[in-house]
């Protein structure tokens, strides 16, 4: 049996359009096509492949605006790459910004 590393990704999600202290409700399912897209825009067929497998929008805080992002070791430097670029999330315009990736056992 073979064992698979993850990464989680924390990400910071701001929206020039709301104020901080108002809620933001994005669904995690929108975060996971946001991403995807933009990693086939930017890394083509091949990044969009690599990250398919163990690819998952864990998580979403509507308060904080903190999504937590899982992916498998080797293609999350796709995913993080992206970040700086996906600026519509669900037809609204937002601002990524990644805080940290750590790894889990």
């Amino acid at each position: 049996m073979v064992r698979h590393k993850q990464r989680y990704m924390v990400i910071e999600i701001n929206s020039p359009q709301q104020r901080k202290d108002d809620s933001l409700v994005i669904p995690s399912s929108a975060l996971y096509r946001a991403l995807s897209k933009k990693v086939q825009q930017l890394h083509g067929d091949f990044g969009s492949a690599a990250i398919r497998e163990g690819f998952v929008a864990k998580y979403f805080n509507e308060k904080t605006r903190i999504a937590i992002v899982r992916s498998r070791h080797g293609p999350h430097k796709l995913i993080t790459t992206v970040l700086p670029f996906v600026t519509e999330i669900d037809k609204k315009q937002e601002e990524d910004r990644r805080a940290m990736c750590k790894s889990a056992k």
